[in-house]
């Protein structure tokens, strides 16, 4: 099957199985580097739309959470092969620590999607949050 938006003679292979929005985005994501967005959700989700916003604005393609399949939870090994497939990681971090799946090995998804990266030799980029900068209580964690 001929690709519309390919070159003349562009064949595609697998994706022309896969619903049209995810064939755009693994398209997109071919042509442009990816930054993979990692965080706490609810809490931070005016700085992820920022983080968003920069990224394209760079010309980066973002994947985060938020484009993942309507699963629920995403699984550890989702998390980390999204982080495997991008360029870049960025972590932003603040008075939430998040998703632990596994509570023998507390870590949050955020620390293990971070290590992962760390392994793979990608650069992450870090922002935290001063802790001098005031926070709206109801966007912290007290019981850990």
């Amino acid at each position: 099957m001929v690709c519309p938006l390919a070159a003349p003679g562009w064949q595609t292979t697998q994706t022309d199985r896969l619903p049209h929005w995810r064939f755009r985005i693994e398209l997109a994501a071919m042509a442009v580097p990816v930054v993979f967005i990692s965080s706490t959700s609810d809490d931070l989700k005016e700085y992820r739309q920022q983080a968003h916003a920069a990224a394209e604005a760079n010309g980066f393609f973002p994947q985060m959470m938020e484009y993942f399949p309507p699963t629920g939870h995403p699984t550890v090994e989702d998390c980390l092969r999204k982080v495997a497939q991008a360029d870049l990681v960025v972590a932003i971090v603040a008075h939430r620590y998040g998703w632990a799946p596994d509570q023998t090995d507390p870590k949050s998804i955020t620390w293990r999607e971070c290590a992962h990266a760390w392994e793979l030799g990608k650069e992450v980029l870090a922002f935290l949050v001063d802790e001098n900068y005031p926070w709206p209580a109801e966007l912290k964690e007290d019981y850990r």
